[in-house]
C-alpha cells in the first residue's frame, strides 16, 4: 500500500521536473550572457580597476555545466521511473555529478580578469582567490600578430611574468580602449610591448 502512494506522488512529480529541466537547459544557453556577466561586473567588478573582463571561456563552460546538469538529471529521472530495483549507488553516483556539474558552473561565474593601477590579476576557474601580480613582476609583454595580404591584425596581448606564468588576453573592445594605460604601465617599467608574428 505504502508503495503504492509513493509511486503515485512521484508520478505527480515527473512532469514538474521535466518542464524544469527543460526550462533549465533552454536557460543555459542565455543565462550567461544575460544574468553571468552582469552579475559578475556587479559584484567583482571595482573603480579601481580601468579593466575587467570574464575570461572567454567561462560562458562555454558555465553552458557545459548546466547541459551535462540537465542531462544527468534526466537520465536519473528516466532511471527512477523506468527501473524496477533502483541501485542507491547509481542514484548517488548520478548525485554526486550533479552536484559537480553545478559546483562547476559556478566556479565558472568567477573566471574573470582585471587590471588597475596595482597590476593584473586573474581568477583562474580551478580557484576562487585571484592571482594577482603588480606591474613590477612583469618580465615582458607580447603582442601576437596574424598578418594576412591586406592588413596586419593584433590578437593578443601576452604578459610574462617573474615566476614564469604567463597569460594571455585575447585582444577585444575593452583591452583596446585600454591599451594606452597598459603600454604607459609597461613604460614605467622599462617594458616595451614586443610585436610578435
Amino acid at each position: 500500500m505504502s508503495r503504492t502512494v509513493i509511486l503515485s506522488q512521484e508520478s505527480k512529480l515527473i512532469p514538474l521536473q521535466v518542464v524544469f529541466i527543460c526550462i533549465l537547459f533552454l536557460s543555459s544557453i542565455f543565462f550567461p550572457f544575460v544574468l553571468v556577466y552582469p552579475i559578475q561586473e556587479w559584484l567583482m567588478s571595482s573603480d579601481t580597476y580601468w579593466f575587467f573582463q570574464p575570461r572567454m571561456y567561462s560562458a562555454v563552460i558555465f553552458i557545459g555545466a548546466i547541459t551535462s546538469l540537465c542531462i544527468i538529471w534526466s537520465a536519473l529521472l528516466i532511471y527512477v521511473t523506468k527501473a524496477k530495483k533502483r541501485s542507491r549507488m547509481v542514484l548517488t553516483g548520478g548525485i554526486l555529478l550533479c552536484f559537480v556539474s553545478l559546483v562547476v558552473s559556478i566556479s565558472s561565474s568567477f573566471y574573470y580578469e582585471h587590471m588597475s593601477n596595482e597590476g593584473i590579476c586573474i581568477n583562474s576557474l580551478t580557484s576562487f582567490d585571484e592571482q594577482c601580480y603588480r606591474w613590477d613582476e612583469v618580465k615582458d609583454a607580447r603582442s601576437i600578430l596574424a598578418s594576412s595580404e591586406q592588413e596586419t591584425k593584433e590578437l593578443a596581448l601576452v604578459f610574462s611574468f617573474n615566476d614564469g606564468t604567463e597569460w594571455e588576453f585575447p585582444l577585444n573592445h575593452k583591452l583596446m580602449s585600454n591599451k594606452s594605460r597598459i603600454t604607459a604601465m609597461l613604460r614605467d617599467q622599462n617594458i616595451e610591448v614586443e610585436r610578435v608574428k
